[in-house]
């Protein structure tokens, strides 16, 4: 099985001067079928002129949405300076094997915010799908 990003996206604008831009890269990933847990090598990039908070990630799947686990305490709030790019530390619990819950529609959701918004939260997208490795047990990814 492969899982790949599909598409990146941003929060909506609002009114007043343009938030803060944050986006998310999502590595390929190739979990085994039966795996019951997602844990990404996933990145957001600051794009703005002033750091950025992120406060947590989430999975929204077909089954609801589901919270991030953090395999170290501490991981978030991360902070992200102006033009930077920082690693997640991400993992989710499925709570089904990882073919039933990337059989529909899947996307990663990065939740933010800066001194621009204030309290205002701020959410990056990050739209993913699965697919079945070769046959031949290859498990390339296309070009």
């Amino acid at each position: 099985m492969i899982i790949r990003q599909t598409d990146s996206r941003h929060a909506a604008q609002t009114t007043g001067s343009p938030p803060p831009r944050a986006s998310i890269d999502v590595k390929t990933s190739h979990p085994l079928i039966g795996e019951t847990w997602y844990a990404p090598e996933a990145a957001v990039g600051n794009g703005s002129d002033e750091p950025i908070v992120v406060l947590r990630a989430e999975l929204a799947t077909a089954h609801g949405i589901l919270a991030n686990r953090p395999r170290q305490p501490g991981s978030y709030p991360l902070e992200i300076p102006a033009g930077y790019k920082k690693s997640l530390d991400l993992w989710f619990d499925l709570g089904a094997p990882v073919q039933e819950a990337f059989r529909n529609s899947v996307e990663l959701r990065v939740r933010y915010k800066s001194r621009k918004t204030g309290d205002e939260e701020l959410t990056a997208h990050a739209a993913l799908e699965a697919e079945a490795a070769a046959a031949d047990g290859g498990g390339g990814e296309k070009d």
